[in-house]
């Protein structure tokens, strides 16, 4: 079961019968794009999906090579880093937590950096949480939603649980068209 919610340059219209879900899927917006849900999404960010389309790293490789690091990956997303693209993700290994940076061009690990305090720390909790009774990875997830989605490239992924059923938010481009669709992760 897939639930869509399109976004043509930063203007949302969801087709989800949750509300709760709704307003996940419009904070997942804000989290990706920076921008609070419903607001345009600024030129940088057109730029962001089409370095992602040209990038030789996909996000499930991301998340692979994270994994290998430093152990399981909770989240993962593109984002511009001082004018450059950056491949971020979360991964869990036993109580600690690790932001890890995947060369887009290489996959190479560039940097690990571990998540001790903050929001970050917050948001690593949430997500591991939101794993822990999943059954697929986000690997495997983004894999199908890209598989169902043919010409789109995955920006982020980020689990959350629906009703206590581990799901994963994939936002996905093509061009300046973005859609978010949500892959069951049991």
């Amino acid at each position: 079961m897939q639930r869509l919610q399109w976004s043509v340059l930063g203007v949302s219209v969801a087709c989800l019968g949750v509300v709760g879900l709704a307003g996940s899927v419009q904070s997942l917006q804000a989290q990706t794009t920076g921008q609070p849900a419903g607001q345009p999404v600024a030129p940088a960010d057109t730029a962001l999906a089409r370095e992602v389309s040209t990038a030789p790293v996909s996000l499930e490789r991301g998340l692979a090579v994270a994994a290998i690091a430093h152990g399981k990956a909770i989240s993962a997303k593109y984002e511009a880093e001082g004018g450059h693209l950056q491949l971020s993700v979360y991964t869990a290994q036993g109580a600690k937590f690790y932001e890890v940076l995947v060369d887009p061009r290489s996959g190479r690990v560039l940097k690990t950096e571990p998540i001790d305090t903050g929001e970050d720390l917050a948001t690593a909790t949430a997500q591991r949480a939101a794993m822990g009774t999943a059954t697929r990875s986000l690997r495997v997830a983004v894999a199908h939603a890209r598989a169902a989605n043919v010409g789109h490239h995955a920006v982020s992924v980020t689990p959350a649980l629906d009703h206590g059923v581990p799901t994963a938010m994939i936002v996905l481009a093509r061009g300046a068209t973005s859609k978010t669709v949500t892959e069951a992760l049991h």
